[in-house]
């Protein structure tokens, strides 16, 4: 049942996905992996309250999982199958918080994620905390967060890019300009394109 709700979530039929879900809830209550399921179908059908209170029952009946993945002093959670359903709910319910302008909450959502993810996936929870620090005028803080953004493999030229802002913000120069030196090795285009480097005329693709 959970694997056909993750197919029929995929395919973008989150009415019937959710169906399978709570199906399979109803043999194995309390399952982080469907509450999870039906949180996100919720979410892809619009219905961001509705995620919401099953993304917070995820988190309710995952309480041991978390508190295992903090002391352990985990960085790889999101590859432990059993620590999915959790990090995946925190990770939505931060970006849900994030547009809606809550960044105080995102911040708390975000952190349950990159406090024991060091991959891709806690990656980009930091980076959207980074950014939530820096709407609320907190570049300071929004430094470290990043710093270790812009080592993963994972951080592209996003995590650097955002680094040298939250730098420049703060009062550093020298360190933004490193900072953006590394995004500029990463993505030499994009860089271009925001120090206004391209020329408006064509240009000879070779040179």
């Amino acid at each position: 049942m959970l694997v056909e709700g993750w197919r029929l979530f995929e395919q973008r039929r989150p009415g019937a996905a959710e169906k399978e879900f709570r199906a399979a809830l109803s043999l194995r209550p309390d399952w982080a992996d469907a509450l999870a399921g039906i949180g996100l179908a919720r979410l892809q059908s619009g219905d961001n309250d509705g995620a919401r209170k099953e993304f917070g029952e995820v988190q309710r009946v995952s309480e041991s999982v978390a508190t295992e993945l903090r002391a352990s002093g985990a960085k790889d959670a999101f590859t432990r199958k059993e620590a999915q359903a959790y990090i995946r709910s925190c990770h939505a319910l931060g970006c849900l918080a994030f547009d809606e302008k809550k960044y105080d909450e995102a911040l708390i959502e975000l952190e349950r994620v990159y406090a024991v993810d060091e991959g891709p996936v806690g990656t980009e929870a930091r980076l959207i905390a980074g950014v939530a620090l820096i709407k609320l005028n907190r570049a300071g803080d929004a430094v470290p967060v990043l710093e270790v953004a812009a080592k993963s493999e994972s951080g592209t030229c996003r995590a650097p890019m955002s680094l040298a802002l939250a730098h420049f913000l703060a009062g550093n120069t020298k360190a933004a300009e490193g900072a953006l030196d590394k995004a500029l090795s990463t993505n030499a285009s994009i860089g271009k394109v925001l120090l206004g480097r391209i020329p408006k005329r064509s240009v000879n693709p070779g040179t």
